[in-house]
């Protein structure tokens, strides 16, 4: 067993509890693989950019391991709490708490980046400026009402729309996880393997109305919270969550077909709800687990710095020759984490303590 006091220690970064150590540890693994998804192009020459990034368009199914462990930590946290009126919107106060204020800020700053940006270039793929498009993304709406060309400001944020819907449908998946819950398992299962039936390739995976994409994930992970006693059960846990981890990550670098890479993908995040539930977390995952925390400002900040130290400066101004551009992407990787920290201790953290603490802060 480990020993929560044994954990790494960053001034005020603590993991939320020693219970979801390996989750926590995923979901910043996962952050970092998004980061890597968004920036290796630069790596490469300009003639075969377009074949990397479509045979690495795989690393984007982290966002889908996002929703199943969301899933199971909201169900870990709040099954069988919001049943009244009263503590659902208490939690979705705690939920918008937690979400739009950096979502909120960082749209605004796409935008004004964008303005800058159009003001002296003529770049491509501009996000949509319909004032409907901007006002529906502005309100996490974008993703339930797909709006203008496609292209949204910081785009990254789809699923935070996605994981919106998700918060709002809660009650109704959670009601049913509770009192039925072998047969939500069974149909979360169902619901994935109809899906993932129906596309052909990763990307009609990936262009799948967002809600519909993050349900099955979602659901599994709120499953398998409900299922508890069966994840008690589950054998060498730790040396699947690894194997299908790396596996996934690994199809994901060469293009393998989706209906292998996104089972590999749910396979380790099920083996993590094992691991904590069993409390054997390996001690690398728990000296690691606390970056978790940073893990929402990693995604929606790392885009900016992307376009700023690699894409402008490395790629354009630089000329994309690799001396210059590996040691910017160095540089880069170290300011979003630390950027992230700064956000989340300074920004994140009393903005969502303001929102939590109005009407009363009272209730679940």
């Amino acid at each position: 067993m480990f020993r929560y006091e044994e954990i790494m220690r960053i001034p005020h970064l603590r993991a939320t509890s020693g219970e979801l150590l390996t989750l926590d540890f995923l979901r910043f693994y996962a952050s970092a693989a998004i980061v890597v998804q968004h920036s290796h192009e630069f790596l490469w020459p300009m003639n075969v950019r377009g074949e990397i990034i479509e045979k690495t368009h795989g690393l984007a199914l982290f966002v889908d391991l996002f929703f199943l462990i969301s899933g199971f930590v909201i169900g870990h946290l709040y099954s069988g709490k919001v049943g009244t009126p009263k503590h659902f919107g208490r939690f979705m106060q705690r939920r918008i708490g937690r979400l739009y204020p950096l979502h909120l800020l960082t749209f605004v700053l796409a935008i004004a980046m964008w303005a800058l940006v159009s003001s002296f270039a003529k770049p491509e793929h501009v996000p949509s400026r319909d004032p409907a498009c901007m006002a529906l993304t502005a309100a996490m709406l974008h993703a339930v009402f797909p709006c203008g060309n496609g292209n949204y400001f910081n785009g990254v944020n789809w699923s935070i729309s996605a994981e919106m819907v998700m918060y709002a449908i809660f009650p109704l998946l959670s009601a049913f996880a509770l009192g039925a819950r072998r047969l939500f398992l069974a149909l979360s299962l169902a619901l994935f393997a109809a899906i993932l039936a129906s596309v052909g390739t990763l990307d009609d995976w990936t262009q799948l109305y967002a809600p519909l994409r993050a349900l099955p994930a979602f659901g599994l992970g709120l499953a398998l919270n409900a299922n508890r006693d069966l994840l008690l059960r589950v054998r060498f846990a730790n040396l699947v969550m690894w194997l299908s981890l790396l596996g996934a990550t690994a199809c994901a670098l060469v293009g393998a077909p989706v209906v292998i890479q996104l089972p590999l993908f749910y396979l380790a995040g099920f083996a993590a709800t094992a691991i904590d539930v069993q409390g054997i977390a390996n001690p690398v995952v728990t000296r690691i687990a606390p970056l978790g925390q940073l893990t929402y400002s990693i995604y929606l900040w790392h885009g900016f710095f992307i376009a700023v130290l690699v894409n402008a400066i490395g790629d354009k101004l630089l000329g994309g020759k690799l001396f210059a551009v590996a040691p910017l992407l160095a540089v880069c990787y170290a300011a979003i984490l630390v950027w992230s920290y700064l956000s989340w201790r300074y920004f994140e953290t009393p903005a969502r303590r303001w929102i939590d603490g109005l009407f009363g802060g009272r209730g679940i």
